[in-house]
């Protein structure tokens, strides 16, 4: 029975085992809001793989659902481009835009906007994006509240320092916050943000660290 439940997954999903396992791990390791997502999808293809293959039991049709929509989330993946745009060369700080392209009118739909500090991923969605960039923009007008900015001082100076889990302390004056805040609102030329509320893509740091080397820029932005 086990060798035939196999065979039918394997047949539906187009999946062997081992490609079945990878899926519902990534499953077990994605934020609610995806999961919330693969099963609202999952609801859909069940309802597709019943109309064409009612022979087979509800439990293994559900099961190869499953996996389908968690595979819909991979290929989602694959649609997507990566843009690294320098904020600040010296300190290593980037702007990871992730987008894509509409291959009839070939505009441009940011999907995410990311901060990386050096190789270390400090903000992971376009809301907290923003809110970085608003405690740049609000310098020594900001407080303890801060999330991922310190105000000190540094070489008796009024500076920001960034509170993140990579190496080595990153200083920013008020005319180097300036300048990034002033980058990152022109990064915004040439892309649409129609879309970017409703359909941004919501990284794990295991899917999003697999863009990060198809596209290289964990080793390319440090050259």
């Amino acid at each position: 029975m086990n060798n035939s439940n196999n065979i039918s997954c394997e047949t539906i999903t187009k999946l062997n085992q081992e490609s079945q396992n990878k899926r519902l791990r990534l499953f077990a390791k994605v934020d609610i809001t995806t999961k919330l997502k693969i099963l609202a999808s999952q609801k859909q293809l069940f309802h597709k793989l019943k109309s064409v293959h009612s022979d087979i039991d509800n439990t293994i049709l559900t099961l190869c659902s499953l996996i389908l929509a968690i595979d819909l989330i991979l290929d989602e993946l694959d649609d997507v481009n990566l843009n690294a745009i320098k904020l600040d060369i010296d300190r290593g700080i980037y702007l990871i835009q992730v987008f894509e392209v509409n291959g009839q009118t070939n505009k441009k739909y940011l999907r995410g906007r990311l901060i990386m500090v050096k190789n270390t991923i400090l903000t992971s969605t376009f809301c907290d994006t923003t809110h970085f960039m608003e405690e740049l923009n609000l310098f020594e007008q900001g407080n303890d509240q801060n999330k991922y900015l310190d105000i000190t001082e540094y070489q008796s100076t009024k500076n920001l320092k960034f509170k993140y889990k990579g190496e080595g302390d990153i200083f920013l004056s008020k005319s180097a916050a300036r300048a990034i805040y002033a980058i990152y609102k022109l990064a915004f030329i040439g892309y649409s943000t129609a879309i970017l509320l409703e359909k941004e893509i919501t990284f794990t740091p295991q899917m999003l660290t697999q863009l990060l080397h198809k596209y290289q820029y964990l080793t390319e932005l440090q050259k």
